[in-house]
Order: structure tokens, then C-alpha cells, then sequence
């Protein structure tokens, strides 16, 4: 009977370890595939704004009271319909994820992310494509 207790209690200190972890935000770190090269290619820039399709204000550093950011994206070479992914980093961890629909040979796009006044240092933005492999790393600075 000790010993059916004992492990009976192993068991749920395990159950409630692993739901903490799952409900703590600790998901496993998405994986980049590096083995072939996408047929996609991407122009890229950190700005401001973004008025008629085109980039305004563009940088790697900016102030903390910046309030947000965008990343535009010309992404080229598509032969169908497909998506990109812009991925946020802030210190390593992951803050957004914004998957962006690609529907011609020469498609324009973007995502903002909200930027907080205490999110200084540093920051990286992953531009992947639909399996994964990294199209574009751009590094910023928040100061």
C-alpha cells in the first residue's frame, strides 16, 4: 500500500509539473529548416508607416515611445498561392507571429507589432517561408 500511494503521488506531481510548464508558455521552439533553398526571395525594411505599399521611416533603432512598428515585405518569385511568416523577437522570445498571404509573383506585405515602452534592447524579426526555411533576418534596437 506504501508503495501504490508513493508512486500515485509521483504521478500527479508530474501531471501538474507538465500542465504548469504548458500554461507557463513554455512550448517547444519552432524548427527552421535549412536543407533547400525556398524559391522565394524578399526585400525587407523596419519603418514607421506604411503608405501606398511602400515603406516610411525606416530604421534599426528607434525610441521607446515608438508605440509600434512595422515590417514590410516584397516577396518574390511565387509560383501559387502561399504564405510567409514574420516572426518577433524580443531578447529571444518570441513576441508575435503573423502569418501573411502571398498571391502573385511580386506581392507587398506587412505586420505591425505594438511596442511597449519598457521593450527596450534588442529585437529580431524572421521572415519564413511556408516550411519553414528563414527568407530574411532583420535586428533592431529599441532604445
Amino acid at each position: 500500500m506504501g508503495k501504490t500511494l508513493f508512486l500515485v503521488s509521483v504521478v500527479i506531481i508530474l501531471l501538474f509539473v507538465s500542465v504548469g510548464a504548458q500554461q507557463s508558455g513554455n512550448t517547444p521552439t519552432k524548427k527552421f529548416t535549412k536543407e533547400t533553398a525556398s524559391d522565394l526571395t524578399v526585400e525587407a525594411a523596419l519603418c514607421t508607416s506604411v503608405v501606398d505599399r511602400e515603406p516610411v521611416g525606416k530604421g534599426t533603432t528607434f525610441s521607446s515611445d515608438i508605440g509600434g512598428l512595422y515590417l514590410w515585405s516584397k516577396v518574390m518569385g511565387a509560383t501559387d498561392t502561399t504564405v510567409v511568416e514574420h516572426l518577433w523577437y524580443y531578447k529571444g522570445v518570441e513576441m508575435a507571429s503573423v502569418k501573411l498571404p502571398v498571391k502573385s509573383k511580386s506581392w507587398r506585405t506587412w505586420s505591425r507589432k505594438r511596442i511597449l515602452p519598457e521593450w527596450t534592447g534588442a529585437w529580431e524579426v524572421k521572415i519564413v517561408d511556408a516550411d519553414w526555411r528563414v527568407l530574411k533576418t532583420i535586428s533592431f534596437t529599441i532604445e
